[in-house]
């Protein structure tokens, strides 16, 4: 049986396409960075219902107008390891990323943004979609760069 995860600190329940449930997430250092730090985020998914599509993850950090900042490297779940369609019912996946912050980025507030994808048979890139057709689920949580 795989071990029981740390439930995640902040919960969320978003749903990509029915399928892909975002739980939640942790900050394991918390909401503020300095400039050109490393943000690393932890980020629990389920099966809401049987998932088809080997989804991607694209992680973002936004300021206030909507305007990327920042971006990690898109894979599946678990740097690549844990496809999506793979994933067990009942089952909670923890999917440790990392964002690098600019070493120019301004002091402020900014969001984190996660967005899911596959790509089609026809090799098109389709977006997961939410519950509210949006396509990027906004975390609750301001991230906050100071100096």
């Amino acid at each position: 049986a795989p071990h029981p995860q740390n439930p995640p600190e902040i919960v969320t329940d978003f749903v990509f396409d029915g399928q892909l449930r975002l739980d939640g997430f942790t900050l394991p250092n918390g909401d503020t960075y300095p400039q050109g730090g490393i943000l690393p985020i932890s980020l629990t998914w389920s099966q809401n219902n049987f998932i088809p599509y080997d989804y991607r993850v694209a992680l973002f950090l936004a300021d206030e107008t909507g305007f990327i900042r920042a971006q990690g490297s898109d894979s599946a779940p678990m740097g690549g390891f844990m496809p999506t369609n793979t994933f067990d019912f009942g089952a909670t996946v923890q999917d440790n990323r990392a964002l690098r912050l600019p070493d120019d980025l301004p002091d402020g507030s900014y969001q984190l943004f996660v967005r899911v994808y596959y790509f089609g048979d026809d090799g098109i890139l389709v977006n997961g979609v939410l519950d509210d057709g949006e396509d990027i689920a906004v975390l609750p949580i301001a991230i906050n760069i100071q100096r």
